[in-house]
């Protein structure tokens, strides 16, 4: 719960309504993470791991960050660190080269964490003690009897809102920064075949895989489960649609099941998910990476896993939980892969490396190439403080030089319209290859790059965009990311479903 300053003429209401956002309950959300229980975890998979010099090296890294932020508090919620490895281990069949891994990326969410609370606490201490003064200013004055009127106070309450937007500030761009590493770290995880569920309560980004599946479990029952049980309990053939209600029911008792793993919760919650976004059209926000629309995802994970469950001429019959967990991996390999080969087009185009690390980690934690540019209008290329650093504006680029505004001012020329990760490094990389920016680019977003781009897509994508992996991620990226590569993907998952 959000501690609040005690203040007897300062309105607390008043200030986050100014302010635009409550730093106090966006504080408290952050600092509900236990990073001592992720270090420690982190630490298991390490020591479980076998010794690489690239992976010691980050690791140690990793661990000075941590310690250099860390306030020694342990936190409420252990993990199970044997446990847990042991369980990715038998289940997941990881090597030691991969727990290694697994160790390095868990280390660095801790140490990200530790520095986001830290510079969070200190923008609540000073926006506190501000306030404070603000507050006994107008005490001193009414005890000596001095009349204040709205003209009187207003200047002061001004002050105190703009300091209430300054520290909401400073506390979304630590947690903006958390987040990129964090989708990173876990979007490498991820790719290792480990989904981290352990630290679930204790990353501190108010996320749960067991509280998303029980909410949606919640609506379904609310919704979609009585017709369901009456169209199972009826007679006649199973037909299609029976078959599917049926299943929609076992994912419901799995999840609503205290004997369940937390592995088959959180697998059964994405199969029910899949359905109700797409039976459900919202204004769900598109994958930030991967720019897929949320229900044509789903539609596309609800196909693959009917066809991965009665099996392939490429591919033997899956359980249900096999399937999704082979979508999931195909997922994060492609994630992964875009987070990376976009890192790579900035730098190519003469970003330098950590620079263009921090942007790729800012677009992958959902802020937009608008975001971005707009900071660089602001700022321009010679706007520094003190430092040498950009001064506060769009808070995804705290602290990032000149250089590096220029850059994405450059850049800007070239991804207008661009709008997940995955676009932006496409149109970045095509720019690099040749295509005219006035031509190629001035229209992204519908459908990237067009027929002309789609060589240069395929090329981009690497390796994933080829066989059954290649033919899924495609099937789902395929109408945002240009005619030739979902033409492609379509192409190759009727042939491989069909033949073989």
């Amino acid at each position: 719960m959000a501690e609040y300053p005690s203040l007897r003429h300062v309105s607390i209401e008043a200030l986050v309504a100014g302010a635009g956002g409550d730093p106090w309950r966006t504080d408290s959300t952050l600092q509900r993470g236990e990073p001592k229980q992720i270090a420690d975890l982190a630490t298991a998979f390490y020591d479980a791991g076998v010794c690489m010099t690239e992976t010691s090296e980050a690791f140690a890294h990793a661990r000075s960050r941590f310690e250099a932020s860390w306030n020694r508090e342990n936190g409420s919620h252990p993990i199970n660190d044997s446990a847990e490895v042991q369980g990715a281990i038998v289940s997941l069949h990881l090597n030691h080269q991969q727990l290694t891994k697994i160790g390095v990326g868990l280390e660095q969410i801790a140490a990200s964490l530790t520095e986001a609370q830290r510079a969070s606490r200190n923008a609540i201490a000073a926006l506190d003690a501000g306030l404070k003064e603000i507050d006994d200013a107008i005490d001193q004055a009414l005890a000596q009897g001095v009349e204040l009127t709205e003209a009187d106070l207003e200047p002061l309450e001004n002050i105190a809102i703009l300091d209430t937007r300054e520290a909401l500030g400073e506390i979304e761009a630590s947690r903006e920064s958390y987040a990129g590493e964090m989708t990173r770290a876990m979007t490498e995880m991820e790719a290792e075949g480990y989904t981290p569920d352990a630290i679930d309560a204790v990353d501190g980004d108010a996320l749960d895989a067991a509280a998303d599946a029980t909410s949606t479990a919640r609506a379904y029952n609310e919704g979609q489960r009585a017709t369901d049980q009456a169209l199972v309990d009826s007679d006649g053939p199973i037909a299609p649609e029976k078959a599917e209600a049926a299943a929609r029911l076992r994912d419901y008792g799995t999840i609503t099941n205290s004997a369940s793993s937390p592995e088959a919760v959180r697998l059964a919650g994405e199969r029910l998910d899949d359905y109700v976004k797409s039976a459900h059209t919202r204004p769900w926000k598109p994958d930030s990476i991967l720019g897929v629309p949320p229900s044509r995802r789903a539609l596309v994970r609800r196909e693959w896993q009917k066809q991965l469950e009665q099996g392939q001429p490429w591919m033997p019959p899956m359980t249900p939980d096999e399937a999704t967990r082979w979508m999931d991996q195909q997922e994060a390999d492609a994630r992964l892969h875009a987070i990376n080969a976009t890192q790579k087009a900035f730098e190519d185009s003469g970003m330098p490396k950590q620079r263009a690390e921090s942007v790729v980690e800012a677009l992958a934690s959902g802020l937009t190439w608008q975001d971005l540019q707009q900071y660089a209008d602001i700022t321009g290329d010679t706007a520094t403080d003190i430092d040498g650093r950009a001064p506060v504006g769009r808070h995804a680029l705290d602290g990032f030089n000149p250089e590096t505004i220029k850059s994405i001012a450059n850049a800007g020329e070239y991804v207008k319209g661009a709008g997940s990760l995955l676009e932006i490094g496409l149109a970045v990389d095509a720019w690099l290859n040749g295509a005219p920016a006035d031509e190629t680019f001035a229209g992204l977003g519908g459908s990237l790059l067009g027929g002309a781009g789609g060589g240069m897509a395929l090329g981009f994508l690497g390796g994933w965009a080829l066989g059954p992996g290649g033919a899924f991620v495609g099937t789902m990226v395929g109408g945002m990311a240009g005619g030739a590569l979902g033409e492609h993907s379509s192409r190759w998952a009727v042939r491989e479903m069909k033949h073989g």
